[in-house]
C-alpha cells in the first residue's frame, strides 16, 4: 500500500486588494514560471480556495477571509509587505496559515514554493538509497528491483544512478535504448529543477523514470547536481531509489544525506562480511537510519549474525536466483513475480512503515 499522496498541480491563488502586494507577488510567481489566480473581493474566495495547489492571503484581507470560515487546508501563506509584527502573527494564526512571507525578504523561499505548485506536490515521499558492501554485492539489483515493485503497484517512482563504473543502471532495467536525458545532459543543473520537466525527459521503463549513465560518456557531476535531481524527483514521485557507488565521494555524501534510510547490501560470505564492516563504519556517522540487507546465497555466516557482526538492524533478505540475472541478461528488467519480487515488496512495505510511523 502505498504511504505517499500526490496533489494535482494546479494554479496558486492570490487574495489580496493591495495593488503594491499583488504586483510584487505577481513578480515572483513569474520568475517561478507559474500563472496564479487573483481574486481581490472576498466573496470570490469560496469558490476557488479548494483547488488551489496554495494560497497566498494578503494581509489586508487576512480579517476577510477568516470570517468566511473555510475550511482548512494546507498551504496557506499569510504575506504582506510590512514589519513581521505580532499582529501580523495573530493574524496567520486566526487564519490557519502554514507559513507567513514577508516581502521582499522572503521572496527566495517563496519563489521556490510557488515553483513546487507547479509540479504538484507529494507528501510521504519515501528516498531509499542502497550501497553494495563489496562489487558484486547485488546492490544495483536490489535498487531496480525495489523500483519496479513500485511502479507495478502505482507509485510514482523515480530510479538514479549515482554509481558512473556501475555500466549503467539503465541496462537492469532493460531501457537503454529508450529516447531520454541522461546525466550529460544534466550535468551542468544546479538550484531547483522542474520535477515534472525533469520526469518528462528521462527515459522509462514500466512506469520507473530512470536518471542513468551513458556507456560512452566519462565524465563527473557536481554534489550540487545530484542534489538537484533527486529533489527534483522527490518533489514528484512516492518512491526514489538511489543507487550509490562504494566509492562515497562528495557526491555520494550528497545523495545519502537526502535519503529516508540506507540499505547496505552483503552477501554472507567472509570477504562480504569484512567489507559489509567497514562499509557500516563509513556510512553511519552520516545517515541516521542505516539497515543491512543480506543476498542469500549459501555463505557461512546466516543474515542474523552477519547483521550482528557488522552492528546494523537486518531489515531483510533476497535470494540469489538464476532467473532474475537470466531475465537482466535478456534485457527484462527486474521479474514481475516470483521469490525476488516477494522479497523487493516486503522491504518496501517494511521501509515505508518505518517512514510513516517517523513522521
Amino acid at each position: 500500500m502505498a504511504s505517499a499522496s500526490v496533489i494535482d498541480s494546479r494554479p496558486p491563488l492570490i487574495v489580496s486588494d493591495d495593488t503594491s502586494l499583488v504586483e510584487e507577488l505577481l513578480r515572483l510567481c513569474a520568475a517561478a514560471s507559474v500563472t496564479p489566480e487573483v481574486l481581490r473581493a472576498p466573496s470570490q474566495v469560496r469558490r476557488a480556495w479548494g483547488a488551489a495547489s496554495c494560497v497566498l492571503v494578503g494581509a489586508d484581507l487576512a480579517t476577510a477571509v477568516v470570517t468566511l470560515d473555510l475550511a482548512r487546508r494546507p498551504d496557506v501563506i499569510l504575506t504582506s509587505q510590512g514589519p513581521e509584527t505580532a499582529a501580523l502573527w495573530q493574524a496567520a494564526v486566526a487564519l490557519r496559515a502554514d507559513h507567513v512571507a514577508v516581502v521582499p525578504q522572503a521572496q527566495e523561499w517563496l519563489v521556490g514554493r510557488l515553483a513546487d505548485s507547479l509540479d504538484g506536490n507529494v507528501t510521504g515521499t519515501l528516498t531509499v538509497a542502497v550501497i553494495g558492501a563489496r562489487g558484486g554485492a547485488g546492490a544495483s539489483t536490489l535498487a531496480a528491483g525495489l523500483a519496479m515493485v513500485a511502479a507495478r503497484r502505482g507509485e510514482s517512482t523515480m530510479l538514479v544512478d549515482l554509481d558512473q563504473l556501475s555500466g549503467g543502471i539503465e541496462l537492469l532495467m532493460g531501457c537503454e535504448d529508450a529516447a531520454g536525458f541522461r546525466w550529460p545532459e544534466v550535468s551542468s543543473t544546479s538550484g531547483r529543477v522542474s520535477a515534472t520537466a525533469l520526469r518528462g525527459a528521462l527515459p522509462s521503463a514500466d512506469g520507473v523514470a530512470v536518471l542513468s549513465w551513458t556507456r560512452f560518456h566519462e565524465m563527473e557531476i557536481q554534489p550540487s547536481t545530484a542534489r538537484a535531481m533527486v529533489n527534483a524527483g522527490q518533489r514528484a514521485s512516492t518512491v526514489v531509489v538511489l543507487d550509490l557507488s562504494r566509492r562515497v565521494d562528495d557526491v555520494g555524501a550528497e545523495a545519502i544525506s537526502t535519503a529516508d534510510v540506507v540499505l547496505l547490501v552483503s552477501t554472507c560470505d567472509v570477504r562480504s562480511t569484512a567489507g559489509a564492516a567497514r562499509m557500516s563504519a563509513l556510512l553511519r556517522p552520516m545517515a541516521p537510519d542505516v539497515r543491512l540487507v543480506v543476498r542469500t546465497a549459501g555463505g557461512q555466516l546466516d543474515a542474523r549474525s552477519l547483521a550482528e557482526a557488522v552492528q546494523l538492524p537486518l531489515v531483510g533478505t533476497v535470494p540469489t536466483l538464476r532467473a532474475v540475472s537470466r531475465g537482466i541478461n535478456d534485457g527484462l528488467g527486474p521479474p514481475a513475480r516470483g521469490r525476488f519480487a516477494k522479497s523487493c515488496t516486503f522491504l518496501l512495505d517494511e521501509l515505508q512503515g518505518a517512514a510513516k510511523s517517523a513522521r
